[in-house]
């Protein structure tokens, strides 16, 4: 079942905590030492915060399985190393949010979602990273990582069908990000990310509801390259009617609150 857990550390400056470093101390963490350059994993986690007093973790896990190794791992007192710095886990992991397979398989009505983009989301082009997220690329990619998660059944459709889903309003920039290959000699990878808000939308109904599965999805499962370094955290809630609205098939209706304030 993917659920997102809140793992606090002791005190120290969670902004000198570096993308690399806290994978190798969740890799380390959840028993994955042996896996540290796998490609797929069944866990991600968000950005690194803290309040001056604690330092906040946030794991995503995808499976039961998973879920049970960071308990049994992230004990109260559990050295954790981040770099060069050493701290300690002082609370049991808490869960934040949850939601079965079966939850996530439901669609809901929404045709119109915003998806907050909290830390750099970039996508593979190639051998190269593109901060542009296209819904097509952003349907493939969790497409993928549903498949390889689970075998829960999920509503079905072409790429051309995937094309359906537009991009109706977009707020952001770009953050270029640098993660240490690990590896002597073997170049870093520079990663341009996206951070911001984009409003997706489709008028076709069945497709909306392969795309709300996945989209919730997402919230457990992180979007793009490097979500097990803190990269492509998004969440996700039902978008507002916009500037334009499709009430019926090929009238436009403008409607003059903005997207945006």
């Amino acid at each position: 079942m993917p659920a997102i857990w809140r793992v606090v550390l002791a005190e120290g400056d969670y902004r000198r905590i570096l993308p690399h470093h806290l994978h190798a101390a969740l890799c380390s963490l959840l028993g994955e030492t042996d896996e540290h350059h796998a490609q797929r994993k069944d866990w991600a986690c968000g950005p690194v915060a803290g309040d001056g007093h604690y330092v906040f973790l946030s794991i995503r896990t995808l499976s039961d399985q998973r879920a049970e190794q960071l308990f049994q791992r992230a004990r109260v007192g559990t050295s954790v190393v981040l770099g060069s710095h050493e701290t300690m886990i002082v609370r049991v992991p808490e869960l934040v949010s949850s939601a079965t397979w079966s939850e996530l398989a439901t669609p809901t009505s929404t045709m119109h979602w915003d998806v907050d983009f909290l830390s750099p989301t970039a996508i593979s082009v190639g051998r190269r990273f593109s901060p542009m997220i296209t819904p097509t690329a952003l349907i493939g990619s969790l497409s993928r990582r549903w498949e390889s998660a689970t075998d829960a059944w999920l509503p079905r459709f072409t790429q051309e069908e995937a094309a359906k889903v537009w991009v109706a309003a977009l707020r952001g920039r770009t953050v270029i990000e640098r993660i240490p290959h690990g590896r002597r000699g073997m170049a870093d990878k520079v990663i341009p990310g996206f951070v911001g808000q984009m409003t997706l939308r489709t008028d076709d109904r069945m497709v909306a509801a392969a795309t709300d599965c996945l989209l919730r999805f997402a919230q457990f499962s992180g979007v793009g390259v490097g979500v097990n370094h803190g990269y492509g955290t998004v969440m996700v809630k039902p978008a507002p009617a916009g500037p334009f609205m499709c009430d019926t098939p090929g009238r436009l209706v403008r409607h003059r609150k903005p997207v945006f304030a």
